[in-house]
């Protein structure tokens, strides 16, 4: 099946007539694709957040890195969920297949979806639990005690650190016997698994769609 493929250095659209449109309003299958659409813009946001603060030691750009991560993860949850409906309409593309198919079956990714990226999902991002918080501040000894840091007046580099530090505290607990040193390498290792996992599944998303749009009407047009 012919699938839109991008156009360097250009922009471009992909776009159908008013009375395709009209066919698509109410179909089952547009909509979830419409929505897988939704979910990418969301998980594209988390990456560019990172990419916007890389060389930055501001306070805000230590509030962009967590958030990032933890609201990517969030997504990703969600993200899971969709995919599999998704088999419902698109089971038979071969974008569908190689992609979703495979990351839904893999064993690795059942168990983080499952653990890290529910938990994260549930508990510390569309659900703010005060009694996350109570938990970890009974034995919750921060190398610092700021609440909030800022460079210059602009409020939009406020970081309230101690939250942050606090939920990260949460996800992370420290197991007994376990050295700082075992610690940071288990976050680095899920930060770097996730990581990954977004990397696939925004692939697995854009094939999808790419090769979905196309027998229901849209067409590519570059612009002038």
């Amino acid at each position: 099946m012919e699938k839109l493929e991008s156009v360097k250095d250009r922009v471009w659209d992909i776009s159908c007539t008013k009375d395709i449109f009209d066919t698509l309003r109410t179909d089952e299958k547009f909509l979830d694709l419409l929505t897988l659409a939704r979910l990418l813009n969301a998980l594209r946001f988390c990456q560019q957040s990172v990419i916007d603060v890389r060389n930055s030691d501001r306070p805000s750009a230590s509030r962009q890195r967590v958030n990032s991560f933890l609201f990517a993860s969030s997504v990703l949850f969600e993200g899971f969920k969709l995919a599999g409906k998704l088999g419902e309409y698109f089971r038979d593309f071969e974008s569908y297949r190689n992609g979703f198919e495979v990351l839904l079956k893999d064993r690795k990714i059942k168990n983080l979806r499952a653990k890290e990226l529910k938990k994260i999902r549930n508990k510390v991002v569309f659900h703010f639990e005060r009694g996350v918080l109570t938990e970890v501040l009974k034995d919750f000894d921060p190398q610092n005690y700021r609440f909030v840091s800022s460079f210059g007046r602009t409020s939009g580099e406020l970081h309230y650190g101690l939250a942050d530090v606090a939920v990260m505290k949460y996800l992370f607990q420290q197991q007994p016997g376990e050295t700082e040193e075992a610690l940071n390498k288990r976050f680095l290792a899920l930060l770097e698994d996730i990581t990954e996992l977004m990397g696939k599944f925004t692939e697995a998303a854009e094939l999808l769609i790419a090769e979905a749009l196309v027998p229901m009407g849209w067409t590519k047009e570059i612009r002038e």
